[in-house]
């Protein structure tokens, strides 16, 4: 607001009267403008150049330096984005491998379990008859052309609990666990379809986290900053007196009448004793006039 006050005193800025912070909730700054430079074109100079003179908008300029790639670099906005977004779709490429991971694990185990129940009572016989967990995994392994995983997991259970399993339970999770994988390869494989992760994690976490903008983005380009406001004023016509001890006046022709018999103008031309009227101008108030004295 001293800045603001400093432009109105000093009238750097045109047009400025006053200014007063009614900030409450938000940031709320009235300025008064005169009625000369109150229409729209000069409103939108004094703006720009408030922008331009005043802390109502700042320039700055940082360098942004990061370590990245195993070695500090300096980036710019485009080249620091670019790396975000390649060290975020690697992310994905992990989980998204580590995921895959799991799935085909657990499918092996399921069709391993799979093979068991539809042979149940051959592999319980076989290892209640097998000396121990050992013989019984190479079995199992030899007998029904499974896998070692596929074997422990088999021997890891109870027989009462591997009995009870349902095929159909076991069927209808192979299935899925199929789908997902086919979902993972995918990811893996498109491009694309990793930028669109990405794009919804971004997107939950401005549901979750972001507030609403705190300042408006206008665009105010057609006028520039170094606008002459002087000539956005309206037009007015103004009378100009010169008298012969130098003193120049200039009234609105608006507020000026000539004096008529028994009475006064709205405005008369006040003179200095014994100074007379030089010379009467009818201009504009946006003229430029040249005025040489005998000095």
């Amino acid at each position: 607001m001293e800045e603001l006050h400093d432009l109105i005193s000093s009238k750097k800025i045109r047009g400025l009267v006053d200014a007063r912070d009614l900030s409450k909730n938000k940031i709320r700054i009235e300025i008064d403008i005169h009625e000369d430079y109150s229409h729209e074109k000069s409103i939108r100079v004094i703006i720009s150049q408030l922008y331009k003179h005043s802390q109502l908008e700042k320039t700055f300029y940082a360098k942004n330096i990061a370590f990245a790639r195993g070695r500090p670099l300096l980036l710019n906005l485009k080249r620091a984005l670019t790396i975000f977004l390649e060290h975020r779709e690697h992310v994905v490429k992990k989980t998204v491998k580590h995921n895959l991971n799991k799935a085909l694990m657990r499918l092996n185990i399921l069709e391993g379990l799979y093979i068991a129940l539809q042979n149940i009572d051959e592999v319980i016989e076989l290892i209640k008859k097998s000396d121990d967990r050992q013989a019984a995994q190479e079995k199992l392994i030899k007998r029904f052309s499974l896998n070692e995983a596929q074997a422990k997991a088999i021997l890891s259970m109870q027989l009462a609990r591997l009995a009870k399993m349902e095929v159909e339970a076991i069927l209808i999770e192979k299935e899925e666990l199929e789908a997902k994988v086919e979902e993972y390869r995918d990811i893996l494989a498109n491009k694309e379809k990793r930028m669109q992760i990405i794009k919804k994690e971004l997107e939950e976490i401005k549901e979750k986290f972001g507030d609403e903008r705190r300042t408006t983005i206008t665009d105010d380009a057609d006028i520039p900053v170094d606008a002459d406001i002087y000539q956005m004023l309206h037009d007015r016509h103004l009378l100009i007196t010169t008298t012969q001890q130098g003193y120049v006046r200039s009234i609105e022709i608006d507020k000026f009448r000539t004096q008529r018999r028994g009475g006064k103008g709205m405005t008369a031309v006040t003179l200095r004793e014994n100074d007379s009227l030089n010379d009467i101008l009818v201009t504009l108030n946006k003229s430029t006039l040249l005025l040489i004295t005998e000095n």
